[in-house]
């Protein structure tokens, strides 16, 4: 009896083995990095339809607080699948009604010399309960394909967030402190 239980505990410990040696860690320094793309592109200020460019005609602000990426780099690395999840923060008076609003952005692929090569248009929805004055939430990008040069490395590449920002939404925000020098 203490034979079997021996080699049972010798067939268990060789096939978590082999699970654990099927199994890879994703090293994510080797994906392409994710950022927002800042200052510029990472706030917007939408302003009630009609009325004045000041803070009294506010509607709601936007922001995009964090980029997170992730990827799955090919077996021959002749290409990388990326993903980011993108989390963002609006923000209004805190008086006001339900309502929900549609936030538009995108993601920019830059390659290893820096240049833009590939954006992508998204839209995200929240909305804000009665009275409340911050709406946290996330939106995910599934699948950005790149395809890699020979000898070129994924994590050589970028992926960057932007709120998808009208002439007027630029200008106010290049009006703001953090322009500023």
């Amino acid at each position: 009896m203490a034979g079997r239980a021996s080699f049972g505990s010798f067939i268990l410990a060789v096939s978590a083995g082999l699970l654990l040696a099927g199994c890879t860690h994703k090293d994510l320094t080797l994906c392409p990095s994710g950022a927002a793309l800042a200052p510029d592109a990472a706030s917007m200020t939408v302003f009630k339809p009609g009325a004045p460019i000041d803070l009294s005609s506010v509607l709601y602000t936007v922001k995009i607080v964090d980029v997170k990426p992730d990827c799955d780099i090919a077996k021959r690395q002749d290409s990388v699948q990326s993903s980011l999840e993108i989390d963002f923060r609006a923000t209004r008076a805190p008086n006001g009604e339900a309502v929900s609003y549609t936030v538009p952005y995108f993601v920019a692929v830059t390659g290893p010399d820096n240049k833009v090569i590939a954006k992508y248009p998204y839209t995200v929805e929240f909305s804000f309960a009665p009275g409340q004055a911050v709406a946290d939430f996330t939106d995910s990008v599934d699948s950005i394909d790149i395809a890699l040069r020979r000898g070129e490395k994924a994590y050589a590449y970028s992926l960057f967030a932007g709120l998808q920002l009208t002439k007027q939404q630029l200008e106010y925000n290049r009006t703001l402190g953090h322009y500023a020098q």
